[in-house]
């Protein structure tokens, strides 16, 4: 990187040969959702005086009795939970039987959801305050269905207890109980689909409600839906990590300068950069920043060298990590996104005065010195009554990091200071979104840079194969055409003709340097102080446009204008801008 510029989810009967083996599920239960916890019966002790007891209602031809024969356990279970679901509570399994001589279940109990009562382990809440105490959900409900195998093979009801001691759930509740809340095969596939291209589960579930006809036909809630799709990005995380390694190591096989670093199985930080080429376009560099590393460890990713300067969101554990691992790279924050970030936290000024983010964005990018830009700054904030404005007064103390009056004097290679994101969104459009994954996002990525190459290679063409345009017979310009790119003479060149409308004079003369004001025709007011060496052909410009961007300003050129010299000396020719690379 030339230049170190970077841009960066009950048992019932049995025999002699069956034995108890694994006791109720008391406390696996999540909160079922219904509105009856506040009138439970339980106290939680296991005593429980029933008040009244509530029978289901419904065709009795499709209830459970005693005798009645399934081919399988689960076709029982089904059987009992489409039963809970149409008269209203929600079913878990409880205590199951296994035979003496294989081990093999043979005998099954499924209970309400609300049988017994709560657990509460006093080892796990003795030393520790429970802040989110979960809802009672139990209140000893009798409510079950019991089946046993047979010597056929089938299993047989043979025990059935249809009395509740609570209220049941009305239809229009029933998808909000545990047991009834799956997500089926057909809706698992929108889901990913819908998940893939970058949906949340809100608006995925506005889909799947108008595609069903209503929340109560999709079978399960935003929750679900929510857990479901944070389940899918930790397995596909997984998966995706030990593609990355390969991935890496492949990229490292096929050239040995490329570099990566893992240490131990600890998932780092890491932060998407961007480096410049020899020409203002972006190629990303993923950087790793650790943030209990030494700056040992960036120095090896950069070949022992640190970078000049950083460009990157406005981020205070980005800020920390640059600063550990980058102690003397300067660090810039992206002022295009703390421009966004102004539209969300000043949008009730913005809704009430129109003409403040014009008169923010002029004192920003328009200040020509420090003190303009913080008094500029006080009586904007005072005009507005923004003086207590928590979010203003943070970036005003970082101002040293995104305001460019404070930039001027590094270098960050001709960028504007907005151009990271932009370009970097640019970059990535069409390729990636939010929701890609670690294995589709270095496709893709892969993808975006031949892209980007061929685009490159198109710009070589243009440069070596056509002749650029001339505007004046000054021999520096075409000395520029010959030597630049194509799109940094055409930067250069604007620049140079600018000069025709500048007049610079003599104010100072030590002998060794002089001091010339140059100011544009009419604009006397604002003008620019050149200091020239004439022995060494050096000049500063108290723009700092060179310092900045690495092309001469068209204050310094007009000096030059003025004292005959007629082509750029070779220390402000940067190779990095030249078509000889």
């Amino acid at each position: 990187m030339e230049n170190g510029v970077i841009e960066f989810d009950i048992g019932l009967g049995g025999g002699d040969d069956a034995i108890d083996i694994e006791p109720p599920n008391d406390d696996g239960e999540m909160p079922d959702g219904s509105p009856n916890d506040a009138n439970s019966l339980g106290s939680g002790s296991g005593d429980t005086t029933f008040a009244q007891s509530y029978v289901p209602d419904g065709d009795l031809d499709l209830e459970p009795y005693e005798g009645m024969e399934f081919e399988s356990e689960e076709a029982a279970k089904a059987f009992y939970n489409s039963y809970a679901r149409r008269v209203g509570f929600s079913t878990r399994v409880s205590s199951s039987r296994r035979s003496r001589k294989d081990g093999a279940i043979i005998q099954r109990s499924f209970v309400c959801a609300k049988e017994g009562f709560r657990n509460l382990n006093e080892k796990r809440t003795k030393d520790r305050e429970i802040k989110r105490p979960r809802t009672v959900t139990r209140v000893g409900c009798k409510a079950s269905l019991s089946v046993k195998i047979q010597d056929s093979g089938k299993w047989v009801v043979s025990g059935f207890v249809k009395e509740h001691n609570h209220e049941l759930v009305p239809p229009d509740q029933v998808h909000c109980l545990r047991s009834h809340r799956q997500i089926s095969g057909p809706a698992k596939t929108l889901i990913d689909t819908l998940q893939a291209a970058g949906m949340g589960p809100r608006r995925i579930m506005s889909v799947l409600i108008k595609e069903y006809g209503g929340i109560s036909k999709v079978g399960f809630t935003e929750v679900d839906c929510r857990n479901y799709m944070r389940n899918n990005r930790q397995r596909s995380m997984e998966g995706d990590i030990q593609l990355l390694l390969d991935y890496l190591k492949q990229k490292q096989a096929e050239n040995p300068s490329f570099f990566y670093a893992v240490q131990g199985t600890r998932i780092s930080t890491r932060v998407m950069f961007s480096g410049l080429i020899p020409r203002p376009e972006l190629i990303t560099v993923i950087l790793e920043i650790l943030l209990h590393s030494t700056p040992l460890t960036g120095q090896t990713a950069m070949s022992g060298r640190s970078p000049v300067s950083i460009t990157t969101e406005h981020d205070t554990v980005i800020r920390s990590a640059i600063m550990q691992v980058f102690p003397n790279t300067r660090h810039r924050f992206c002022k295009w996104h703390i421009f966004k970030q102004c539209q969300e936290k000043l949008s009730h000024v913005l809704l009430k005065h129109p003409h403040f983010e014009a008169a923010f964005h002029k004192c920003v990018n328009l200040s020509e010195s420090t003190e303009e830009f913080e008094s500029c700054w006080h009586s904007l904030a005072e005009k507005y009554d923004l003086r207590d404005h928590k979010w203003l007064q943070a970036i005003y103390a970082d101002r040293r990091q995104w305001v460019p009056v404070y930039l001027h004097d590094t270098f960050f290679a001709e960028m504007s200071i907005t151009q990271r994101s932009d370009s970097m969104n640019s970059y990535f459009d069409g390729y990636v979104n939010a929701s890609t994954n670690l294995n589709q996002f270095f496709k893709l990525y892969e993808k975006a840079l031949e892209s980007r190459h061929e685009k490159e290679v198109k710009a070589d063409f243009d440069t070596m194969n056509t002749s650029a345009v001339l505007k004046t017979p000054s021999p520096m310009e075409k000395q520029a055409s010959d030597f630049y790119t194509r799109k940094i003479f055409i930067r250069f060149q604007e620049e140079l003709v600018s000069t025709l409308t500048f007049m610079a004079s003599k104010v100072e003369d030590d002998g060794e340097v002089t001091t010339y004001r140059v100011a544009k025709f009419g604009e006397d007011h604002k003008a620019y102080h050149v200091r020239f060496n004439v022995l060494e052909m050096r000049a500063t410009c108290s723009c700092q446009m060179f310092e900045f961007s690495g092309l001469l300003c068209r204050h310094v050129l007009a000096v030059f204008r003025v004292t005959n010299v007629l082509t750029l000396p070779s220390h402000y020719i940067l190779k990095r801008w030249t078509r000889k690379r």
